[in-house]
């Protein structure tokens, strides 16, 4: 895994790549990755050991997250400036020849409108645990089980919303991303390290920014 930075539109973006993308004459297909709320990059431990394999793979924090520039503004956080965004890092980081974009959570709520803004730079989607923003708005307005599932929005929007996310180490997102997993999934050694990531100065605002904008 080789660490690098981009400068997007004056935020560095940090992201970790494996495999080639200029191996003789058949370059390797560039797969990337945009992790969810409250992820980063490895988030996609496994999957970037598994198709390093055959492909180039990248995985970024995305802005707001870990080692990625944390934008002050609340707009740079509305969706249709960052569909424009990440589609310029994808153009960035692999210019050559059209990706895979495999996409989870709050990374999938900004894939599903690239890919149909910018076919240009995407081969194939990959979509996990992120509705198609139509079907989210359709079943927010006339399914009352998802709006009650959708009502931990209102934590994360509060005005305490960073505080109450940091309070005891923080519990509420651990309860949120360890909570309900499959044992063995992470090590304790992987749990720690995503307690780094929520540390990092500006993270857990950031994080929140998503949803505030």
């Amino acid at each position: 895994m080789r660490h690098h930075t981009i400068d997007i539109e004056n935020v560095n973006v940090h992201y970790v790549e494996a495999g080639e993308d200029n191996v003789s004459q058949s370059p390797q297909q560039t797969i990337i990755f945009l992790h969810g709320f409250p992820e980063f990059w490895g988030t996609w431990h496994a999957q970037l050991d598994y198709f390093t394999k055959n492909y180039r793979v990248i995985a970024p924090d995305l802005p707001g997250y870990n080692l990625s520039g944390k934008p002050q503004e609340n707009t740079f956080f509305e969706v249709p400036n960052l569909i424009q965004f990440i589609a310029k890092f994808i153009q960035g980081v692999a210019p050559q020849q059209k990706i895979i974009l495999v996409a989870h959570d709050w990374g999938g709520v900004i894939a599903w409108p690239l890919t149909a803004f910018f076919p240009q730079l995407i081969d194939r989607l990959v979509i996990l645990n992120a509705a198609h923003p139509s079907t989210f708005t359709r079943e927010m307005i006339h399914n009352a089980e998802q709006r009650q599932k959708s009502e931990y929005i209102h934590d994360l929007i509060a005005p305490n919303g960073v505080e109450n996310l940091s309070n005891n180490n923080y519990e509420y997102l651990k309860n949120k991303i360890f909570v309900g997993m499959r044992e063995g999934t992470l090590s304790d050694t992987q749990r720690k390290v995503y307690e780094k990531v929520w540390a990092q100065p500006g993270a857990v605002n950031g994080m929140l920014q998503y949803y505030r904008a």
